[in-house]
């Protein structure tokens, strides 16, 4: 029911009843209505449209801000794209613009109206600056302004909107308040009416009154609660409604305030809601332009495709989808109706080219009007059931092509799947036997017997194997090796079984066959075997008589081949007497020889001697068989065993059978020895049966024994053979005379020139003594002069670096001086504004802090060097000490860093190319190492400062390979690793502890770590522990390598491949001293074909408790 009808009805009602106040009750609804109508006329209308004007001046300054903000993303120089998506910004400006306007000329009718034009006049005045700053923004953008512009229009921008919904929100405030104030009048009115009556006809009045109040209760309670709900919005509480259902005026001013609230709250927060479905999806989501470009993609598809943000947004989608035909229902117009475009299958292309086969969709975008903006891409990846659909192809493929049959039954035994191979071994086709029993298979008499033994075996142990007799479709009969097994669903439970049956027909039928030809074959060796019998006793008598003559002639030959071999071997021992003065090669020939010759198990040459009351025997060659253990090695002869003293006597020991022992008679007398005794010792150490011993004088205090020695039995030992051997000792007896000559000139020979190298080495050692003492000084001094240097240049870097917090204490007053200054008087004076202007104030109050801290950074760069120089200023340092390896080796990168970095003065080293040189640190845990610390920084520098030439193009090296391991140098040219027999003993014995903690890193000592792959000079430093106890310092480069020959010369005194004037020669060699010696360390360069060099220091974390750094000692490098 509409209001008015309400009024109207209450009008006629009150007037019929109250006849005798009909004027002034008549006079009392006209007021009424009167106010009522200018609710309804004025009042809502007007707060309806303030809301709109709100609403879209919010969204106008939204596009100028959407508009302002792209300018890191879309330049209007860039692409077409771009210039379109500028454009279209542009345009929906305009179309904002227009529907301001047209509020704003409703909101004048209105105001006209309700005399409010001062009101109209400031919305306009708001509304108008916010589209010259629009236009403005939108003219700078399209000019290419500098961000900071862009800033200043859009804080205008918020200022002035501010400004706007700040009126926008006071006028609604005064038209609810009205409306407000004239309801309270009209009840007032109507109360002053009340009661008038109320005097005339008290009956009249009550009825009246009861009328008066629903009705104001109809129209008050819904604006108030228009109120209630109107402050309720203005504190954004979006899902606030307003539910009036009275069929009036103010039921279509509820709907139309619950509109405007939905206008608002889907502007504000639609934004937000549709983002987060977006990156919440699981699936790829790509948003395209009209022109298939790239807009915006969520995180699945970053993860799916490996892209990230800026490789793929404005990209054609042609980039990832492999088959282009996709993109044909893509290509749209105004013209098509349907919203959602379809469903197909292709393959998406990652980033490395991969294919990931996706269910591609694509809807279209519209905007209000039914103008397309683009495309909504779902791309769900379908490789799981891709997958899965070619498992189920293989395996259906796999079931049709396989060779046996497979017959797939259910819980009750009925068929209800067969392969083709079943029709080929059975007979049956597959629509013959579905539903049915396997038993009709089996033969009638063994089918249920057959059935029970299945389930029995399947159910007991999961699977019954087997053989079954079949018959055929056909009648024939056949055999199959069935297995079958229990067929289980998801859950566990059983479902059935599954046959597989192979026919093996043929091979029963050939076993079969087999067996019948067996027992033929059988019957037939049993005849021929009676026949052969009779045949072979006189074959046996022919082939004795062939036996016995063969041995006669085989005796006879065997004899004369030995002699001749006895003659070859005595041949060739004297020839190599004559051609060689080896002793070990004439012993070694001479006992293979006999062993080969004699068909022995064992030969040996043997030397005894007497010290004091002992005698020992010394195996020194030896021939034997493959399973013998090796007897060579010294032994101490017991006093029990008396052959050594017949030995010494030069008497001949020949013993056929150890087991029954007997000495020549003809050398010496049973009761002289105790046989048996010294027998079971020869047999218990050597396993000797029989033996042949002849010793061989030599003239020295040593006895020679070749001693022939049989293992497996009796050996009888014929003269002939104790004559060869006679023969062979006197021949070896001459070698060894002629040996024994031969090591005496050796020995004087070597004395020689072991006193020629002596002399050699002095000379060297004094020539590189005077060399270090003349470094050393230079090094003092340079000390001295860096320690200066470090103490007048840290005063006023302490200056400033003291200064600096109350430099920040300052700026930090001040900067909230102008902050107040900026919140009192937000509108200063022009000229204040302007000056504020000039000088960039909110750049200032941004970059200042900024330049205190680079300041302050520089001061604490200029410490660190001054604290580097201040350590390298003590080079001589004589204490040793614990000392953290990685501060030495930063501190050195510290002083270094001028021409490690060619942004650096220009007075530094640089480069040919310009480019500065990489450093990569590769620190591992190392302990604290017990060292020298300003010896080992000098070490430190020497290496890295050759890398920075090499890297530089300041010194030219030759690429090379292989490995240089320093550590002691025989060679007579190499002063620096020269050392006598006697320093080496020494040296021996007190690097003994650190032999075994080197030999553990052995294996790394000959590969060359791989340096990083850069085409930018690098020098890569690495720290590790090798061992226990052992620290290794590696310092490589990417340079051009090391010539084999100057990397054998490298860490020789003087030796040097730079300019003349560039280099002493004495950096490494000094280096070396101070690892190897002074550290009981070593020192290695490697260095391979087009792969730089690296040096490998190696140091002990505790140095031995004697200085192995004394003058004229070395320590040996392994």
């Amino acid at each position: 029911m509409r209001l008015r009808a309400k009024f109207i009805a209450v009008f006629f009602g009150v007037g019929s009843l109250v006849s005798v106040l009909g004027a002034m009750n008549l006079l009392a609804e006209t007021g009424i209505y009167r106010k009522f109508e200018i609710i309804c006329r004025d009042r809502a209308p007007t707060l309806v449209v303030l809301g709109q004007i709100k609403a879209a001046a919010l969204a106008l300054s939204g596009k100028v801000y959407s508009y302002g903000l792209l300018s890191s993303e879309l330049q209007p120089d860039a692409s077409n794209n771009n210039v379109k998506a500028i454009q279209h910004i542009g345009q929906e400006f305009l179309e904002e613009r227009e529907n301001i306007e047209a509020s704003l000329a409703e909101l004048k009718t209105l105001a006209y109206a309700s005399k409010r034009e001062r009101l109209v006049i400031e919305i306009e005045e708001k509304l108008g600056k916010i589209a010259i700053i629009g236009r403005e923004a939108i003219a700078l953008k399209s000019r290419g302004a500098k961000e900071r512009e862009m800033l200043g229009q859009l804080r205008a921008l918020e200022e002035v909107k501010g400004n706007l919904v700040a009126v926008l929100d006071e006028a609604i405030a005064l038209e609810l308040k009205s409306i407000e104030i004239e309801n309270h009048e009209i009840q007032r009115s109507l109360a002053r009416y009340i009661a008038t009556n109320l005097v005339s006809v008290t009956g009249v009045v009550l009825l009246a009154s009861s009328l008066g109040y629903i009705l104001a209760q109809q129209i008050a309670k819904p604006i108030i609660e228009l109120q209630k709900a109107a402050a309720r919005i203005g504190e954004r509480e979006w899902d606030r409604k307003v539910k009036i259902e009275t069929g009036d005026e103010i039921e279509d001013l509820a709907r139309a305030f619950n509109k405007m609230v939905d206008q608002l709250k889907s502007t504000t927060i639609s934004k937000s809601y549709s983002d987060k479905i977006i990156r919440s999806l699981n699936d790829a989501l790509i948003v395209l332009a009209p022109d298939a470009t790239i807009q915006d993609f969520n995180l699945a598809t970053s993860l799916m495709l490996d892209y990230q943000e800026e490789e793929l947004l404005g990209q054609s989608i042609k980039v990832l989808i492999k088959h282009q035909n996709v993109l044909d229902y893509l290509n749209l117009d105004d013209s098509q109706e349907s919203s959602f475009l379809g469903t197909k299958e292709t393959a998406l292309l990652t980033k490395n080219g991969r294919e990931i086969p996706v269910s591609f969709s694509a809807s279209v975008m519209r905007d209000g009007r039914g103008k397309v903006h683009g495309l909504v891409c779902l791309a769900q990846d379908i490789s799981d059931r891709k997958q899965a659909m070619e498992a189920l192809r293989k395996q259906a493929l796999m079931f049709k092509t396989i060779y046996d049959g497979i017959i797939v039954t259910d819980l009750e035994g009925h068929i209800i799947d067969w392969n083709p191979a079943s029709e080929r071994i059975f007979g049956y086709a597959k629509k013959e036997v579905l539903g049915k029993t396997p038993e009709m298979l089996y033969r009638p008499d063994r089918a249920a017997y057959i059935t029970s033994q299945i389930i029995e075996g399947v159910r007991r142990n999961g699977q019954w194997v087997g053989e079954i007799r079949f018959l055929r479709k056909d009648g024939t009969k056949g055999v199959c090796e069935t297995v079958t097994v229990m067929l289980r669903d998801e859950k566990g439970f059983p479902s059935g079984t599954i046959g597989v049956n192979r026919d093996i027909t043929d091979r029963k039928l050939a076993e079969e066959a087999l067996y019948a030809a067996h027992a033929e074959l059988e019957k037939r060796v049993d005849e021929r075997t009676a026949e052969l019998l009779g045949t072979n006793d006189i074959l046996i008598e022919e082939i004795r008589d062939r036996v016995a003559a063969e041995k006669a002639l085989r005796r006879s030959e065997t004899q004369f081949r030995r002699l001749a071999q006895e003659e070859v071997l005595l041949n060739q021992l004297a020839n190599q007497i004559r051609n060689s003065l080896d002793l070990n090669t004439i012993l070694e020939t001479a006992v293979h020889q006999i062993r080969s010759l004699l068909h022995i198990d064992r030969c040996l040459f043997i030397w005894y001697r007497e010290q004091g009351e002992r005698h020992i025997q010394e195996v020194v060659s030896e021939a034997k068989g493959i399973t013998l253990t090796s007897l060579l090695g010294r032994y101490i002869v017991s006093r029990k065993n008396l052959l050594a003293p017949l030995l010494l006597g030069q008497d001949i020991i020949r013993i056929d059978d150890l087991n029954y022992a007997s000495i020549s008679p003809q050398e010496i007398s049973p009761q002289e020895i105790s046989e048996k005794e010294t027998m079971r010792e020869l047999h218990r150490r050597w396993g000797y049966t029989a033996i042949l011993a002849l010793p061989i004088r030599t003239g020295e205090a040593e006895i020679g024994v070749v001693s022939c020695g049989h293992c497996s039995g009796a050996r009888p030992w014929s003269d002939e053979e104790v004559g060869m051997i006679r023969a062979i000792a006197d021949q070896v007896a001459i070698a060894i005379s002629q040996a024994s000559l031969y090591a005496q000139a050796q020995i004087a020979a070597r004395e020689a020139q072991e006193r020629a190298e002596q002399l050699k080495q002095t000379l060297s050692q004094l020539q590189h003594t005077q060399a270090q003492l003349l470094h050393s000084e230079k090094m003092s001094s340079i000390g001295q002069l860096v320690a200066g240097v470090a103490h007048e240049i840290n005063n006023p870097v302490s200056f400033i670096y003291g200064n600096l917090p109350h430099a920040k204490v300052y700026m930090e007053d001040l900067l909230t001086l102008v902050q107040l200054y900026r919140e009192c008087y937000p509108e200063p004076e022009s000229e204040i504004q302007a000056e504020i202007e000039a000088c960039e104030l909110d750049f200032l109050i941004k970059d200042l802090p900024k330049v205190l801290s680079s300041i302050e950074m520089g001061a604490d760069r200029i410490r660190s060097i001054v604290l580097a120089l201040r350590n390298f200023s003590r080079l001589q340092e004589a204490d040793r000490k614990p000392a953290d390896l990685h501060e030495g080796l930063d501190n050195t990168l510290l002083i270094l860093k001028h021409r490690l970095n060619s942004s650096s003065d220009s007075d530094s080293q640089q480069s040919d190319a310009g480019v500065a040189i990489k450093t990569i640190k590769e620190y591992g845990a190392l302990p604290k190492v017990e060292c020298y610390p300003g010896q080992l920084n000098q070490v430190f520098m020497n290496i890295i400062g050759n890398a920075i030439d090499v890297l530089s193009g300041n010194e030219e090296l030759v690429m090379g390979n292989g490995e240089l391991v320093m550590g002691n140098r025989a060679s007579g040219n190499r002063a620096s690793g020269a050392q006598s027999k006697s320093q080496k003993s020494k040296v021996k014995s007190q690097n003994s502890k650190l032999k075994t903690q080197k030999s553990k890193v052995k294996s790394q000592k000959s590969k060359l770590s791989p340096m990083p792959n850069s085409p930018f000079p690098t020098i890569r430093i690495s720290t590790e522990m090798v061992g226990d106890g052992m620290v290794a310092i590696r310092i490589a480069d990417n340079g051009p390598g090391i010539d084999e020959e100057v990397r054998k010369q490298i860490f020789d005194p003087f030796f040097t491949t730079k300019a003349v004037g560039s280099g002493t020669g004495l950096g490494l060699s000094i280096s070396y001293q101070i690892v190897v010696e002074k550290h009981c360390g070593s020192l290695r360069c490697v260095s391979a074909p087009g792969q730089g060099a690296e040096f490998i220091i190696e140091l002990p974390v505790r140095l031995p408790s004697r200085q192995l750094g004394q003058t004229g000692k070395r320590a040996i490098a392994s």
